[in-house]
């Protein structure tokens, strides 16, 4: 869909949105692996990633969105809830190669 959305700019958002819906997914297989609840939200989901060791914590001495994870969440959540910023095609990349990095963080190797 991010191929196409460099043609029509209308897919960028519904690009980034199925980007963030593979971390959760990803992060829901991972989980249900490991015996571990894996319902709820994506903030669920991360919290217990978190706990169990396959994402790193968040340290609450530094801000929020320097966490790229936490920034992923708010990304995320602006996106599926509704937001007035403006998205253009690098944005969507630099989106989607975020979400990859995280999967790659959830399925190593």
């Amino acid at each position: 869909m991010l191929l196409y959305a460099f043609f029509d700019y209308d897919l960028l958002v519904p690009a980034e949105i199925q980007a963030f819906g593979a971390v959760e997914l990803a992060l829901k297989h991972r989980l249900d692996g490991l015996g571990k609840p894996s319902g709820g939200t994506l903030r669920n989901r991360v919290d217990v990633a978190r706990k169990a060791g396959i994402l790193s914590p968040f340290s609450s001495k530094e801000h929020r969105l320097s966490d790229p994870i936490e920034a992923m969440i708010e990304l995320r959540n602006g996106l599926s809830h509704g937001t007035a910023d403006v998205h253009l095609p690098a944005m969507a990349v630099g989106v989607a190669e975020s979400c990859a990095g995280v999967i790659s963080i959830i399925y190593p190797g």
